[in-house]
This record gives structure tokens, C-alpha cells and sequence, in this order.
């Protein structure tokens, strides 16, 4: 008898693990369409004639679709099946990266990123409620996984996609090559979901209205908080590189300080989703968080260049943990499966709505004073509205212990 249970422990055991592996793998194609664009970015002007308001879009254009997405997906998961979507999200995704390598115009090169924003938008909505539904107790284990694939997909994205641009002579092949990893993307998520489809929940659907966040002032604030950090984080992924070309930060190259941000991001995410797994309130490690990018940020505004690359690592560190928990906040204020999808693809909707504002608004103040000194100045403000709303953001300790 307690053989067989140690036989059951140690295979649920296993299935965790390959759940974590499956998810990780997953993740890690959502975002090397977004991110390698940065290190590239001014080749890319320099064919098209693009200003730096302009090139922002290549950067904003998939955060508009991540929010416009995010209301849309979930009617399409119940029609035709959440795992599907994503299957098709992910398909969709690694044929717009090939497109977009043969742009031969600026107004293909933004419809072939439409493409790519499309893709990446589908999948998101989805996640935390496969999370809910399976590993409700281990939420922030698991968001802190997926978040970890993300940032690892950024960061070999951000070092990658430079190289491979030098090595072949052009920016295209490293835009495109990432398509790879959409196939990669769509094996594991088929072996996973073999293991732990997602079940229809037809009787929640009927009772959501109830529920809606749309009616709710703590879905509006766990919004607002998500897209404030999108808005530094979006707005990093685009011109961390390029800004540190400009204002010397340290002697590393533009690729290779996007590729620290973006690892530092996907470390963060995932220690901060390990380490407080267990919490009912992260409040405290939100707070230090965004004291962490505003001593960041402030640091790019007002010295740069006097502090190697410590500056970009904290602004990193800092969201990277914001990132995750704040992923964590829909399914910490719901009870079911069905709600924290709700909820969560509001979140999506209102938060990528505010971070495409951040790499427009980062290229724009740049155009305006010719230095990205005051572009660092609005993300020391944008991180001082997160420390402001941080206390507000007390999880419902019933639905916590509930899951856990």
C-alpha cells in the first residue's frame, strides 16, 4: 500500500515536471517576434527611412493585438477548443515571422507584423486559465514558468537576432529564423495538452455576467497595474538597445544589453514566481520591485553611462518580478476556471492597450529632445505610479486559501 502510494507521488511528481517543461517550451515562442526587432531596429530604419515614432510601431503594433485579443480569444476557445487556439495561434505566429523577413516595404513590413502581434495575442488569454484549471494551487510556480519562457525567448531573441545579423549580412534572417521556434512551440503544446487538455466549462459561461470585471474596481486596478508594467517593459524591449548605443552606457553592444535585460527578466520572473508560490500576499516583494526600476530608471536619466550596465539589470529585475506576480493577481481574485480567464484577458485588454503607449512614447520624447535621457525620466514616473498602487493590491485571502 505505501509502495503504490510513493508510485503515485512520484509519478504526479513527473507529470509536474513535464507540465512545467511543456509550458516552458511553449512560452518560449511568444516573444522573440516582439523583442528582435530591437537590435535590429536601426538597420531597419535605415532601409525604410523610418523615424523613431514610426519604428516604434514594430514594437507597438503587437501589443494593440494583445489587447484587442484578449477580448476576442476566449469567445473562440469555447467555439472551437482553448488548445486549438493556441495551436493555431502558434502556427500563425512562425508563418507572419517568415513574411515579415521578405518585406519589401515599410507597409508590409507593418502588416506582416500585425501577423506576428495576431499570433502572439491568441495564446495569452488562454494560459492562466490552463493554469487555474490544472495547478490552481501552484499558480505562481507556474506563472513564474511561463513568464521564465517568455524572458528566456527574449533574451535568445535580443543576443541572437543581432549576430545573425551580422553573420548573414542583413536584418532579415534575424527576424525570421525564430519560426523555428514555432514548431518547437507547437510539439510541446500538443504533447502537453494530450497529458492536460483543457475542460469546457459550459455552466460557468452562463453565470459570468455576474462576475464581470467590467464591474469591478479591483479587475480595473490589477489592469492598470499590468499595463503600467507592460508600458516600461514594451518600451525597454524597444529601445534599451538602440539607447544605449546612443548614450554610452557601457561598452557592450546594443544586442548584448537588450540580451541582459531580457535575461534578467525571464531569472526575476521565474525566482519571483518560485519564491513566493507559497505567499497569500506579495505585496512586499511588488513593492521592492519598483523601487528596483525607479532607481533603474532614474539612474539612465539623470548619469548615464556611470554605472556599467547595473541600471538596465534593475529596471529588468524589477519588472521581470512585477511581470510575473502581477499574472498571478486575476487568478488570486477568482474562484473558477471560466472567471479567471474573464478576468485575465481583461487585464490583457486594458494593460496592452497602456504598454503600446510605452515604445511610441519612448521613441517620441526622443524625436522631441533629440536624447533618450527624458525617455528614462517617464519610466522613473511610470515606476513610481506602480509603487503608488502596490498597497492597493491585497489579494482576497479566501479564494488564495481555497486553491492552495
Amino acid at each position: 500500500m505505501l509502495a503504490e502510494i510513493g508510485q503515485e507521488r512520484q509519478k504526479s511528481k513527473s507529470l509536474r515536471v513535464f507540465a512545467g517543461l511543456g509550458l516552458f517550451i511553449m512560452a518560449l515562442s511568444l516573444r522573440p517576434g516582439i523583442v528582435s526587432i530591437g537590435p535590429l531596429v536601426h538597420a531597419i530604419q535605415a532601409e525604410f527611412g523610418m523615424k523613431h515614432a514610426e519604428a516604434a510601431l514594430l514594437t507597438a503594433i503587437p501589443d494593440i493585438c494583445m489587447a484587442v485579443f484578449a477580448i476576442l480569444v476566449p469567445t473562440l476557445a469555447r467555439r472551437i477548443g482553448s488548445d486549438r487556439v493556441v495551436l493555431i495561434s502558434l502556427a500563425l505566429l512562425g508563418v507572419a515571422l517568415v513574411l515579415r523577413a521578405f518585406a519589401g516595404s515599410p507597409s508590409s513590413l507593418l502588416l506582416a507584423t500585425l501577423l506576428v502581434g495576431i499570433g502572439v495575442a491568441m495564446s495569452g488569454p488562454l494560459i492562466g486559465g490552463w493554469i487555474k484549471t490544472h495547478f490552481a494551487g501552484e499558480a505562481a510556480l507556474f506563472m513564474g514558468i511561463y513568464a521564465a519562457g517568455l524572458g528566456v525567448g527574449a533574451t535568445l531573441a535580443a543576443m541572437g537576432s543581432e549576430a545573425i545579423a551580422v553573420a548573414s549580412g542583413g536584418w532579415r534572417l534575424g527576424v525570421g529564423i525564430w519560426a523555428v521556434v514555432c514548431v518547437l512551440a507547437i510539439v510541446s503544446w500538443k504533447r502537453l495538452t494530450s497529458a492536460y487538455p483543457s475542460t469546457p466549462n459550459v455552466t460557468h459561461v452562463r453565470a459570468a455576467p455576474a462576475h464581470s470585471p467590467l464591474r469591478s474596481g479591483r479587475a480595473w486596478l490589477i489592469a492598470a497595474y499590468f499595463g503600467i508594467n507592460q508600458f516600461i517593459c514594451y518600451a525597454c524591449f524597444a529601445w534599451v538597445g538602440e539607447s544605449s548605443r546612443e548614450l554610452h552606457i557601457n561598452a557592450l553592444s546594443s544586442g548584448v544589453n537588450l540580451g541582459l535585460f531580457a535575461a534578467m527578466i525571464a531569472l526575476s520572473s521565474f525566482l519571483g514566481g518560485m519564491v513566493t508560490n507559497r505567499s497569500l500576499d506579495r505585496r512586499a516583494w511588488l513593492a521592492w520591485s519598483a523601487v528596483l526600476s525607479v532607481g533603474g530608471a532614474a539612474l539612465l536619466w539623470l548619469s548615464p553611462g556611470t554605472s556599467g550596465a547595473l541600471p538596465v539589470l534593475a529596471i529588468a529585475a524589477g519588472q521581470g518580478v512585477c511581470f510575473a506576480l502581477a499574472m498571478t493577481l486575476p487568478l488570486d481574485n477568482t474562484g473558477s476556471h471560466h472567471e479567471a480567464s474573464q478576468w485575465t484577458a481583461f487585464m490583457l485588454l486594458i494593460g496592452y492597450l497602456v504598454a503600446a503607449a510605452g515604445p511610441f512614447a519612448f521613441g517620441f520624447l526622443r524625436d522631441v529632445t533629440g536624447t533618450f535621457r527624458a525617455s528614462y525620466g517617464l519610466l522613473v514616473a511610470a515606476a513610481l505610479v506602480l509603487l503608488i498602487l502596490t498597497p492597493l493590491l491585497k489579494p482576497r485571502l479566501r479564494d488564495a486559501q481555497g486553491t492552495a
